[in-house]
This record gives C-alpha cells, sequence and structure tokens, in this order.
C-alpha cells in the first residue's frame, strides 16, 4: 500500500512539473512577442513621425542594409512627396495583428493620415532577435494611394 502511494505521489510531482516547464515555455514565447510588438510599436511610429518631418536618418535608422540599399535618401524624399499628396500626414495607428512567416514578423496596423478617410494599412516586416529587431519591409496602403 505505501508503494502504491509513493507511485502515485511521484506520479503527481511529475505531471505538476511536466505542466509548470510548458507554462514557463508559454510565458517565454509570450515574453518574447510582447518585446518584439513593443519594439516594434515604437519603431514603425518612429517611421511614420519620419515621414511627416521628411526625416530620413529616423525614417531608415531601424532599416537592415538591404532596406537602406532599397531606398536610399533621394529616394525617400521623391516616395514621401508622393505619398503625403495623396493621403497626407500621419495622424495615429492603432495594432491589427502580429504574425510570425520564418524569419519574419509582420505587423499590421491601421492609421489615419490627414487626407485619407478611409484609412491606411501600415504593414512592417521585421528580422532579428526580439531585443534587436530590424525592419526588413515597409508598406503603406490605402484607397487614394492605389489611385
Amino acid at each position: 500500500m505505501r508503494n502504491k502511494i509513493t507511485v502515485l505521489t511521484m506520479a503527481v510531482l511529475l505531471l505538476l512539473l511536466a505542466g509548470l516547464s510548458g507554462c514557463a515555455a508559454q510565458s517565454s514565447v509570450a515574453g518574447k512577442e510582447a518585446t518584439i510588438r513593443n519594439r516594434a510599436d515604437q519603431i514603425t511610429e518612429n517611421i511614420l513621425q519620419a515621414m511627416n518631418n521628411a526625416d530620413y536618418t529616423r525614417y531608415s535608422e531601424s532599416f537592415d542594409e538591404p532596406m537602406k540599399r532599397a531606398l536610399p535618401e533621394e529616394k525617400f524624399f521623391e516616395v514621401n512627396k508622393a505619398i503625403k499628396a495623396k493621403i497626407g500626414t500621419y495622424l495615429t495607428k492603432e495594432f491589427v495583428n502580429m504574425e510570425t512567416q520564418g524569419i519574419y514578423t509582420i505587423v499590421l496596423y491601421k492609421a489615419r493620415f490627414s487626407d485619407e478617410p478611409e484609412g491606411v494599412i501600415v504593414r512592417s516586416v521585421f528580422s532579428g532577435p526580439a531585443e534587436n529587431i530590424y525592419v526588413s519591409g515597409f508598406w503603406l496602403d490605402s484607397p487614394n494611394l492605389r489611385k
């Protein structure tokens, strides 16, 4: 009888330990996602504010090297002017969704711009470790931008 109680106690303890380790793993994933989300929010806000101010240095400070090569300073001013002519200046953004695809984390926002009543979808793509993510892609989409 005593052996059965000992075995049952050990089994219960093992189940509890297994459950707790699963919680720790989930907590670690949730912590990493929260870190990425927080950094993504900050970086995206910085990019959108830099667009308002036509500040290429601030706009590109979190870009990875391929992004910097794809959008050099001269091109930024040209593209930024065209965007502002169609949708105006950035006002606010609201988080919509975050998903991971391979090495990339894609974060979507719905933003308000002064001349776009339908709103603007902002898509920021990040790569790198949670503490030090870089922008690997950045897109804006709206009815006025498609005209």
